[in-house]
């Protein structure tokens, strides 16, 4: 699975997380501060060129630093935000698929009649 059916999936899980609200979403980013954290202490371990350690730890650094910002601007937000943000999300996610849905069925029209589609028009 991958591309659109993985990027819906995705979705999905954004707008389940953020019905749930801010605890849920302070939970999954504190998991996912844990997991970069782990990944600086297994870097640490590891005897890999230092040049490339070193870019590594600088961009897991940044990650963490990001999720901690992320995680200030839940705590931030109204209780209230949760769904209204879930809503949209959702919109999005219906709006993504039918401009998908849109665009495969003018595919399969072309594809039907290739003869018919004009290549060179006369102007006059």
């Amino acid at each position: 699975m991958g591309g659109l059916q993985f990027g819906l999936g995705l979705l999905d899980d954004a707008i389940s997380l953020l019905y749930l609200g801010r605890s849920a979403l302070v939970c999954s980013l504190c998991d996912l501060q844990r997991l970069i954290q782990a990944g600086e202490r297994e870097l640490k371990s590891e005897k890999s060129r230092k040049l490339k350690r070193a870019e590594i730890r600088s961009k897991l650094k940044l990650a963490e630093r990001k999720i901690f910002f992320i995680m200030c601007w839940v705590h931030e937000q109204p209780g209230e935000a949760w769904s209204s943000l879930a809503a949209i999300v959702r919109a999005e996610k219906c709006s993504a698929m039918d401009y998908e849905g849109s665009k495969r069925s003018v595919k399969i029209e072309d594809e039907a009649d290739p003869r018919g589609k004009v290549l060179i028009e006369e102007v006059q």
